[in-house]
């Protein structure tokens, strides 16, 4: 059939399908015959999927990466369509899904699965080196194609709840460990059947993935390795950390754990000495049989046995043993040789590559070391394989020691090893081995693991040319008949080690040599070209990485760290200058801290010092040096182990830093450091940096010395170009740079505001010609001479009391100067030019500014007069004070900002009555302000326009809170205190800086009335010599007659309550009759009839404050009568 005309177009060549394959919740999957393509499969977009545009534009992006990627284990996308339809034409996929396998079968084979996860592994790797993920990994999307696996739906939508990691059920942000999650549900499905979570809804499934720990699959299926069963597990984390963190390491784990399938398959092979084992009636199964594994494979403790070996045993039995070891010994060296030719012949391993065949090495040697030491009755045997480039000892054990599983490279001529090295000659140390001297090391060991050992055999192991290969180290050699249940001074055999166990090694001497040299060429070829590629790749992403400092400085430690595997890493930089050694730390909240050091504390500082590398290998603790880095541990809840530091040198050889590595990792599958274990070393970082690290740092510091120095100069350049435009920004004239063609380069904020434009527009870019006119002159030709100048004084241009022309009617007055930029490399040449505008338009800015503070008449005189200097003149002014009651609590839970613009609105209707009334705004305190009515000029009824300034703040106020109330904001009161008197006034201050202001006892006693406007209870009061200046004009009360504090002499003050031409209620009329009369009364010393009056006074006005004042002084003074020549002057003991 054919498909739809819609479709057809989007094609643009007739497309048939052949059948539906299926549909999902994305949309539908057709198998169509393409023209160009042939059979393939059609992915038709349908529904949601196609409404949300963001999320199909992200899609396709990612798909169209996709694309590019080529690798055998996956699907090939041939094209998309983005048109009006959107659709994925992918290569078909022979064979069937592994679901319809396991819809057959039910389940795949150990090591089918093993194969089947390999294959997706590797295809998942070729997706992830891309920089995104498969996000929908299912059974369904995986095809078995005879041996082939093919994994198709790559980058698309997940669809399938069963295969969700917890990140995404949680809508997190998924990575490439979500894939390792989901191809672990696809192992847990090979192996058992069906997925780990699969009951329910959707919405159950999700929770499942979050909350739910896997089944036990040992329990479903009795032949799954435990080790097996333990990577599932790993891969099914619900933290995303505890999961292989790549394809790479999950592959060294397959490998693992199929080498230790093969050793076990081996060793099966050997005899095995009878056991009795104990008999648990219900350890029945029922289903698939269960297989032997390795003991080391095995997680239950669940048998006890008891080994049973005659006195003497059948030379028969050892024969076979023999026989058997160097069979095994000879097919594991055989492959070895074939592994390590491939590698002489590659240039280059990839790094899993090299990481699975150390672990392959590793596990090998380990086998080998067992069954050598099963052989020869041994309780414990190590084998040091030599490193002879190094001089160094790699001891492959046998078994982990408790307490101390670490691998730990020795110096090859010390101990008891280093000695059968040098003299390749065997050492047997008999019962009790801790006399003998050369135990020292030994001891200190067996402390530090809990172990004892009583007899001790050291075999050297030698090659064709009588050169040691290896040393065979054996501990403890064991009863022939023995409990392994008993402790093992029981079980040691006390004669220890015979001649009779050195021949019985001599027979299989040579196939033990024969893997131990194989093995030395593999370690040696995998660790070269491992770090080489490490190396290569750390070098390569320094020469692309960012000229940002802080970025670099990122970069390297992150790099280095990756290249030696290193837990910590700090980058040292040395400041020269200030002799420093500084770093950028993280803390433990995540922030990071600059950190400063003497450049010669520290080890660190040993490195700046001798400019030589310090390496301290595992245990740091035991060095003598150690105490600095135990306190600070203890402080920040780490241990270090092991220490590298190696300076960083720039081009010219000279130091800039040092590199310092903390705490080599070890490789394989240990748990995370816990703080709680302080001080014991964690079995992760329980080995040592070792002279491969020091070459490889010192060549990688090469390429970070030139980075860091390349970024310090960007850095000084950086600096120096924000310097240019901090000193541009900075001028108040108007500056603007072009190039030869007049393009604008740069520019500062004043040319911006000469020009009328915002501090936000940009005119780099722009033609000044477009953006500048003159109107005395054009400015295009002026410009055009400066950069083709015929003569030298058009290279420096200057034209005084220019016009500069705005949009509009606006216009500018400046001083106008045209300069030729020369050319560095070439004088003769013109490169740009620098036009500067200075702005003559100051006399109309400063009068603008001053018109703020004062009326226009004194700005004017002013700036007529010539002699503005220090000093002042005795002048009769009025001094007005106002402030804001009880600022703290109204201010109180308010923000900065709401607070600053209250005053701004405040201040902004309060001043324009100074204004009105011809005051002179002598300076903000706080919330308060102090106005001067007669200076800088003359005012003749000076203090009327003050009071009249009160009364029209009183209003305005009003006003102002109830537009504040119907905000939900709290109101606004004010207390006024004006005060006439004869102060010094003109400008005070220092040459360089002058305030025009008012100084004297009278500002004070206006100050100190203002502040008694609070204890009064009035919002303006005024003193005697103000209200004798428009007594006939306003209504007010004599409030009292006070010594303000401070002062010696007294002074009436009145209460201002409104002007002579406002009629005044009547209640208010008796509130000041009855005032007046208390205050005759009381003045008169008529103390009882004074009390009448003013709670007269109080009847009216219940909330009058001076009249209850005045009642309580009475009543004071009934009890405690005034002195004689009291004249009614009451002293404030307040502000």
């Amino acid at each position: 059939m054919i498909i739809d005309d819609k479709i057809q177009k989007a094609f643009n060549q007739n497309v048939e399908i052949v059948e539906k394959l299926g549909k999902s919740s994305l949309g539908t999957t057709y198998l169509i015959v393409h023209p160009e393509y042939g059979q393939c499969c059609l992915k038709l977009l349908e529904g949601k999927a196609t409404e949300n545009k963001k999320f199909l534009e992200r899609f396709f992006e990612s798909l169209q990466e996709c694309k590019k990627v080529l690798h055998p284990n996956l699907g090939k996308i041939y094209s998309l369509i983005q048109e009006e339809t959107f659709a994925i034409v992918r290569e078909k996929a022979e064979g069937k899904s592994l679901q319809q396998i396991l819809a057959q079968q039910k389940v795949f084979s150990i090591q089918e699965s093993i194969n089947i996860i390999k294959e997706i592994t590797s295809g998942l790797e070729a997706i992830h080196s891309q920089g995104f993920t498969h996000k929908n990994l299912k059974a369904s999307n995986i095809f078995l194609q005879e041996t082939k696996i093919k994994i198709v739906d790559s980058s698309l939508p997940p669809t399938a709840p069963q295969y969700l990691s917890p990140e995404q059920c949680k809508g997190k942000k998924s990575d490439i460990r979500s894939d390792i999650y989901s191809l672990g549900v696809l192992f847990y499905y090979l192996l058992i059947g069906e997925t780990p979570y699969f009951a329910g809804t959707a919405k159950d499934i999700m929770e499942a993935h979050v909350q739910s720990p896997c089944p036990d699959m040992q329990a479903l299926r009795n032949d799954v390795p435990a080790e097996l069963q333990k990577l599932i597990h790993k891969m099914l984390s619900k933290k995303p950390a505890m999961r292989p963190q790549s394809c790479q390491e999950l592959l060294a784990f397959l490998n693992r754990i199929e080498l230790m399938q093969y050793a076990f398959a081996q060793e099966k092979t050997f005899p095995k000495t009878q056991a009795f084992s104990k008999i648990n009636p219900n350890n029945q199964t029922q289903g698939i049989p269960k297989q032997e594994v390795p003991a080391s494979l095995e997680m239950e403790d669940n048998e006890c046995t008891i080994q049973l070996v005659s006195v003497e045993e059948p030379p028969e039995v050892a024969s076979e043993k023999i026989k058997k070891l160097k069979q095994v010994a000879s097919d594991m060296a055989s492959k070895l040789k074939i592994v390590n030719q491939t590698l002489s012949m590659l240039d280059s391993v990839q790094d899993s590559q090299g990481l699975e065949s150390i672990l392959f090495l590793d596990e090998m040697l380990r086998f080998i070391t067992m069954k050598t030491g099963e052989l020869l009755k041994a309780d414990r045997t190590i084998i040091y394989l030599l490193d002879e480039e190094r001089n160094e000892l790699l001891p492959i054990v046998d078994k982990e020691e408790v307490g101390s599983p670490f691998e730990l490279k020795l110096p090859s001529n010390v101990g008891i090893v280093g000695e059968v090295v040098s003299n390749k000659k065997a050492i047997n140390i008999p019962y009790d081995f801790y006399k003998d001297p050369r135990s020292a090391s030994r001891r200190i060991m067996d402390t530090k693991t809990n172990y004892r050992t009583y007899n001790m055999l050291a075999l050297p192991v030698l090659d064709n040319q009588g050169d040691t290969v290896a040393v065979l180290q054996l501990l403890n050699k064991l009863k022939l008949i023995h409990d392994p249940e008993e402790s093992l001074a029981e079980q040691v055999d006390l004669k220890g080690f015979t001649e009779k166990d050195h021949q019985l090694f001599k027979e299989f001497e040579p196939s033990i040599r024969l893997i131990l040299e194989s093995s030395r060429s593999f370690y040696r070829a995998t660790q070269r070209q491992r770090a080489a590629a490490s190396l290569m790749s750390s070098i390569q992403t320094l020469s692309k990485g960012s000229l940002e400092l802080d970025e670099t400085l990122k970069l390297v430690m992150n790099e280095a760290r990756q290249l030696i595997e290193a837990d910590r890493i700090t980058l040292w930089m040395l400041d020269k200058e200030k002799k420093e050694l500084w770093a950028n730390i993280p803390m433990a909240d995540g922030k990071i801290k600059e950190i400063r050091i003497p450049e010669n504390a520290g080890f660190a500082g040993k490195v700046v010092q001798s400019k030589q590398d310090l390496m301290i290998p595992f245990d740091l603790y035991e060095h003598p040096e150690s105490e600095t880095a135990k306190k600070t541990d203890q402080i920040t809840g780490y241990r270090t182990c092991s220490l590298l530091c190696v300076p960083v040198f720039n081009s010219n050889q000279e130091l800039i830093g040092v590199t310092q590595l903390i705490n080599k990792k070890r490789k394989g599958d240990f748990p995370v450091y816990d703080p709680k274990d302080w001080p014991n070393p964690p079995d992760c970082w329980k080995t040592s940096f070792n002279k491969l690290d020091i070459d490889f740092m010192q060549a990688f510091n090469i390429q970070a010395g030139v980075a860091l120095q390349n970024a310090k100069l960007f850095a000084t350049i950086k600096q120096q170009e924000q310097m240019q435009r901090d000193i541009l920004r900075s001028l108040s004239n108007g500056v603007i740079s072009t190039d030869k063609n007049g393009i604008v380069i740069a520019t500062n904020d004043s040319a911006k505001r000469l020009l009328g434009l915002s501090l936000d527009e940009k005119m780099e870019g722009m033609d000044i010609r477009k953006i500048l006119t003159i109107k005395e002159r054009n400015f295009g030709s002026c410009l055009d001479s400066a950069m083709s100048p015929k003569e030298e004084k058009s290279k420096a241009q200057y034209y005084p009391e220019q016009t500069l022309i705005l949009h509009g009617e606006k216009q500018h007055n400046i001083n106008l100067s045209i300069n030729s930029i020369i050319d560095v490399e070439d004088p003769e040449k013109i490169c740009g030019a620098l036009v500067v505008m200075e702005d003559i338009s100051g006399e109309k800015r400063i009068k603008g500014m001053m018109y703020r503070y004062m009326t226009q008449e004194v700005v004017d005189q002013l700036l007529n007069s010539e002699d503005i200097k220090l000093g002042g003149q005795k002048k009769e002014v009025t001094v007005f004070f106002s402030d804001i009651r009880s600022y703290t609590t109204l201010t109180e839970g308010m923000q900065a900002e709401e607070v600053v613009a209250m005053l701004n609105e405040y201040f902004e209707v309060m001043v324009d009555v100074v204004f009105k009334y011809r005051g002179t705004l002598d300076k903000y305190i706080g919330d308060a302000l102090m106005v001067v009515f007669g200076s800088p000029l003359p005012l003749e009824g000076h203090g009327w326009y003050a009071v009249q300034t009160a009364l029209e703040m009183r209003k305005r106020l009003a006003k102002f809170n109830e537009i504040r109330e119907s905000q939900k904001k709290k109101p606004i009161k004010i207390g006024i205190g004006i005060h006439t008197d004869s102060v010094i006034s003109g400008n005070i201050g220092s040459s360089k800086r002058m305030e025009l202001t008012s100084i004297g006892d009278g500002v004070n006693l206006a100050s100190r009335l203002e502040g008694t406007t609070k204890q009064y209870g009035c919002d303006i009061i005024i003193s005697e010599k103000t209200y004798k200046t428009c007594s006939n004009l306003i209504h007010a009360r004599e409030l009292d007659f006070i010594v303000v504090k401070g002062k010696t002499e007294p002074v009436k003050i009145y209460e201002v309550v409104g002007l002579i031409e406002e009629e005044l209620p009547s209640h208010k009329k008796s509130l000041l009759e009855n005032y007046a009369q208390g205050r005759d009364l009381y003045t008169s010393r008529n103390f009882i009839n004074a009390i009448q009056k003013f709670q007269e006074v109080l009847a009216v006005d219940p909330g009058n404050v001076a009249a209850q004042m005045h009642i309580e002084r009475c009543q004071d003074f009934l009890i405690h009568p005034p002195k004689e020549d009291w004249n009614g002057v009451w002293k404030l003991t307040e502000k």
